[in-house]
């Protein structure tokens, strides 16, 4: 079975925890969907300063619009385990596309928040540093073109996390560890 991983699942050590067995077949897409920084995270473990952080979801946008990510493949029970991680979305089945050649690579499933009240959001939050940082590391194993792509696909509310100071001190904070 093949995954799209388009938040945590792109950084090997975060996907391991779940799916130690599993393999990245390579960097792919998603055309027609847009990563967003609005799933709220609700177990207490995430809560900051009382609020809750959130972790991405993606949502179908125009046909312009495209997310990047990591093709993996994992097994049947690996694949029970990503239910249980990702228990707050649903499974979707999306067509997957190579990152460097554009061809269509193959049918996959994604965790996709499918019934979504996006007023339920509360969105005076701060994100959690840590867990887009797992993101961020994650993409730049693949290299700063594929993080500039992450950076410019992602939304918190309707900001582009390439135009976010916050985003820029995070990778600061990294380029100096």
């Amino acid at each position: 079975m093949f995954v799209f991983g388009y938040g945590s699942l792109i950084n090997k050590s975060s996907l391991e925890r779940t799916c130690p067995q599993s393999r990245l077949v390579s960097t792919a897409y998603l055309k027609g969907w847009r990563r967003h920084l609005n799933m709220p995270l609700i177990h207490s473990n995430n809560l900051y300063n009382g609020k809750f952080s959130h972790a991405f979801s993606i949502d179908r946008g125009s046909l312009n619009d495209r997310v990047n990510g990591v093709l993996i493949e994992v097994s049947p029970s690996e694949l029970l385990e990503l239910d249980k991680r990702e228990s707050h979305y649903s499974r979707v089945d999306v067509e997957l596309f190579d990152s460097k050649t554009n061809q269509k690579l193959k049918d996959g499933i994604v965790f996709a928040v499918t019934e979504y009240e996006p007023t339920a959001v509360p969105w005076d939050h701060p994100f959690s540093k840590q867990y887009v940082e797992t993101c961020l590391k994650g993409c730049l194993n693949f290299g700063t073109d594929y993080l500039n792509e992450f950076l410019k696909s992602s939304f918190d509310m309707d900001k582009p996390f390439s135009d976010i100071e916050e985003v820029d001190n995070i990778l600061n904070s990294m380029e100096n560890h």
